[in-house]
């Protein structure tokens, strides 16, 4: 008797993260074309909250399973200049099935400089390469 995939992982709901990020040039309005902002990007933001929530659930994911980003609602509601340190944290409100819904807060010392809300869902690491793959190739053949 064969025996199917393995069910998805269950991350416990209240399961959180904080990411202190020093904010450098790399990571400022500047650099991604808005000169002499010298202030944490919103893109850049929002790619720390992505880290903060896969470093988060992570460690319930097992073998052969990923977590794939596929909505963020934030809003940047204060600047964070280059050279200081900010901290994103997040926390899981809501697991159903594999959708993770998580709350986001970000501050940095001085205030709440963002706000929002992250959604990932469970993904098989094998099936998701498969399609990447098949996806590559119908674009090579363009």
């Amino acid at each position: 008797m064969a025996l199917g995939p393995p069910p998805f992982p269950v991350i416990p709901v209240g399961v959180s993260h904080t990411l202190s990020v020093t904010v450098d040039r790399a990571l400022s309005a500047d650099a991604l074309g808005n000169p002499g902002v010298r202030a944490y990007a919103t893109p850049m933001l929002v790619l720390g909250v992505e880290q903060a929530a896969v470093t988060s659930i992570t460690p319930f994911l097992g073998d052969g399973f990923i977590s794939l980003g596929t909505h963020i609602d934030l809003r940047h509601l204060a600047p964070t200049p280059v050279g200081s340190e900010a901290r994103i944290t997040v926390r899981l409100e809501a697991a159903e099935g594999r959708r993770l819904m998580f709350s986001v807060v970000a501050e940095d010392g001085i205030e709440r400089i963002a706000v929002g809300g992250h959604e990932r869902y469970l993904a098989r690491t094998a099936d998701f390469l498969d399609r990447l793959e098949r996806k590559a190739a119908r674009l090579a053949r363009l």
